[in-house]
């Protein structure tokens, strides 16, 4: 489950080695996450891990938003992770300097989380608060 962290380090790796050492404007951001985003969907659904499948991404006004579903595991097991899940992905986005100055042009990323049935588990996102001193990611 840890791995989907992961995709969003690729994404945006992507989408950051393509802006100025300049403040890119909100456009720009956007242009590039749309355009990240349109690869990565040629490619769904994707397993990121044996637990876990990509299914959907979408970009809009500076937010990455990722759609998993965890067919093996239930709501009820998979609830009590999504601290863990949260606090993985938000150590990994502050620390990894591309995604680090992604969050810090305002970017955020979201994901969320749907079981076997495709009913809505969870989720969690990640913005550039949580990178400087938030004590948790923002709930959704």
């Amino acid at each position: 489950m840890k791995l989907q962290s992961l995709l969003f380090v690729s994404l945006v790796a992507c989408a950051a080695s393509s802006v100025n050492a300049a403040q890119p404007t909100r456009a720009e951001v956007n242009a590039l996450l749309e355009q990240a985003t349109n690869q990565i969907s040629k490619k769904l659904p994707r397993n990121i891990d044996k637990e876990t499948i990509l299914f959907a991404i979408e970009a809009g006004d500076l937010r990455l938003k990722y759609y998993m579903q965890v067919p093996n595991i239930s709501a009820e097991r998979l609830k009590p992770l999504m601290d863990t899940l949260r606090v993985n992905a938000k150590n990994l986005i502050c620390t990894t300097p591309n995604t680090r100055a992604m969050v810090g042009y305002g970017v955020i990323a979201e994901f969320v989380y749907y079981d076997h049935a495709s009913a809505f588990i969870g989720g969690y996102s990640v913005s550039v608060k949580d990178c400087d001193g938030a004590t948790a990611a923002n709930q959704l």
